[in-house]
């Protein structure tokens, strides 16, 4: 049963429309990051307790090796997602989307953290100011341990890139 409202004191509501943001490079780089992410964890949790599951000397190279392998996907996945945004992504995928700041970022930073809540919020398409921060934030994380894990599979295994 539809309740009509006669005194016309309640506000519209807001209607939703949907916008194709997202390019399938992106979304690929996204899906595949969370499997190479979830499969390092998986992997190294194992390994890291091998001990006590009683995984043989053996098994332990073959963990690692396999290890080192997701990484290299995750690796690749990366670097493709870097070279993406700079030369072959659409405008919501380039640098200048995804990364602070520009021409009237620190405005619309301080509009948004200031915003009262959500009805005071701008919409955008792709990521709003707080986002490109924590993208960034993301990207250095997600460097950081591509080079490390690099590192570590040249001088653990004798596995370098």
């Amino acid at each position: 049963m539809k309740m009509q409202n006669s005194n016309n004191d309640i506000p519209e509501a807001r209607t939703l429309e949907t916008h194709q943001v997202w390019d399938l490079p992106v979304r690929l780089f996204h899906w595949i990051n969370v499997l190479c992410v979830l499969g390092l964890i998986a992997v190294g949790t194992v390994i890291l307790y091998a001990n006590e599951l009683g995984v043989s000397a053996e098994g332990k190279v073959t963990l690692k090796i396999t290890h080192a392998w997701i990484g290299y996907v995750f690796t690749f996945n990366l670097l493709w997602r870097l070279v993406h945004a700079a030369f072959t992504g659409n405008a919501y995928a380039s640098w200048s989307a995804i990364v602070p700041g520009g021409k009237g970022y620190l405005g619309s930073l301080k509009a948004y953290v200031g915003s009262r809540g959500p009805e005071e919020l701008p919409a955008y398409k792709g990521h709003n100011p707080l986002g490109r921060l924590m993208v960034t934030a993301i990207f250095l994380l997600l460097m950081t341990q591509m080079v490390t894990g690099l590192v570590l599979a040249g001088t653990d295994l004798y596995f370098p890139p």
